[in-house]
């Protein structure tokens, strides 16, 4: 692994899997050495090299305790696998699921009641994988499920009763319903008062006069990037990059908050300044490429239905990760 940093990197170093042209001319580099641009699939990278520090081999006493971990952490997955095998192949012949965790050594754990959400009946999720909670429902009372990675192991339900389908009762859901309700005119309240204030801060042209009146909190920025809100969303930001000195606007926020906001002074861009636009363009094209991975990724987990062994991603980063410490 190659440790960088740049100036979209925020001052923090940046961890990139190292590929060959990178590694080549790193290790023909010398110490305080610029190298000059290099291409790889990730990009540009401009790299110096600030120390060199020779191979060495240590000692069996100096790597006996990572050793004895490595060892301990392969052998306790081996007998999860193996135990998880007797399972699989104990239901495989039609016993219940108490023999074969039987068989297996393992301890079966309390019953719960779900619905096809995952969710119990206070509303909470079971964090089960997904997979498992699809099986259960495609299964009839005394089938179990087939086994699922699950955190650091594995999971196996039984179905042991079927609740069918029915409308809850108005005073099962009553609290509920008040709940919801009581939300929703909390936010409308919200949306209505944000709108009296934007209604008045356009009358008056003065924000300070506004939160005066209504008792509000108004903050002055000396200069405002686009970096500096992005905690707003993509609309949010075009909306006050595209107004003009003297507009106000209603910025709608997360969790059903707002924002009024005058515009005092646009600060056009310098032309001139080459690198900040550069800088600017690289941290854009970076949050964008950030967001589109996002998406990607998320609709991918949730179709393909991913699945992560911590124990793989322990044993293959852990002594990397104690090194750097």
């Amino acid at each position: 692994l190659l440790l960088i940093s740049g100036p979209n990197a925020g001052g923090k170093s940046v961890c990139l899997k190292t590929v060959e042209e990178l590694g080549e001319a790193v290790f023909n580099a010398q110490v305080d050495e610029v190298l000059p641009p290099i291409k790889t699939i990730f990009g540009y990278h401009i790299l110096v090299v600030r120390e060199i520090k020779q191979a060495e081999e240590k000692t069996f006493d100096e790597i006996k305790d990572d050793l004895t971990k490595l060892v301990q952490s392969e052998k306790a997955y081996d007998i999860l696998v193996s135990k998880a095998k007797l399972v699989d192949e104990a239901l495989g012949e039609g016993v219940s699921l108490a023999d074969a965790a039987k068989r297996a050594d393992f301890t079966l754990g309390d019953p719960i009641e779900i619905d096809a959400s995952g969710a119990d009946k206070q509303g909470k999720s079971s964090d089960l994988p997904t997979g498992l909670i699809q099986e259960i429902f495609l299964a009839k009372k005394g089938d179990a499920t087939s086994l699922h990675d699950y955190k650091n192991g594995y999971i196996v339900a039984e179905i042991q009763d079927v609740e069918n389908t029915r409308l809850k009762s108005f005073e099962e859901v009553q609290d509920e319903l008040v709940a919801e309700w009581t939300k929703d005119q909390q936010n409308k309240e919200v949306a209505d008062f944000a709108k009296v204030i934007f209604v008045g801060a356009q009358k008056d042209k003065l924000l300070k006069t506004v939160a005066l009146v209504y008792n509000l909190e108004e903050k002055e920025f000396e200069e405002v990037r686009r970096t500096d809100i992005a905690d707003m969303t993509a609309d949010n930001i075009e909306q006050m990059f595209n107004a003009k000195e003297g507009d106000i606007q209603l910025i709608e926020m997360p969790e059903n908050s707002y924002s009024v906001v005058l515009i005092k002074k646009v600060q056009p861009a310098d032309k001139e300044d080459v690198a900040s636009q550069a800088d600017l363009a690289i941290d854009l094209k970076q949050k964008m490429t950030e967001s589109v991975m996002d998406e990607f990724l998320a609709y991918y987990y949730q179709k393909e239905d991913v699945k992560i062994n911590q124990n793989i991603i322990d044993e293959t980063f852990g002594p990397y990760l104690e090194a750097k410490e």
